[in-house]
């Protein structure tokens, strides 16, 4: 993250928690999208992927 000059304004750590909290948020949004959508054909090709990624992103913290 970095500021409107381009200067970093976080530690590290900090990015890595804000990626864990982005990553569960996109999980959720793919869930809210299938569920209020009812697109389950979206699942298969794009869903399972994203999911699978933040699923391993996950394991290894």
């Amino acid at each position: 993250m970095v500021t409107i000059n381009g200067e970093e304004c976080h530690n590290e750590w900090e990015i890595t928690f804000e990626e864990i909290h982005r990553n569960g948020a996109i999980a959720y949004a793919i869930y809210n999208y299938v569920n209020y959508t009812g697109d389950k054909e979206y699942l298969a090709p794009y869903g399972f992927e994203v999911l699978l990624a933040i699923s391993r992103f996950w394991s290894q913290r």
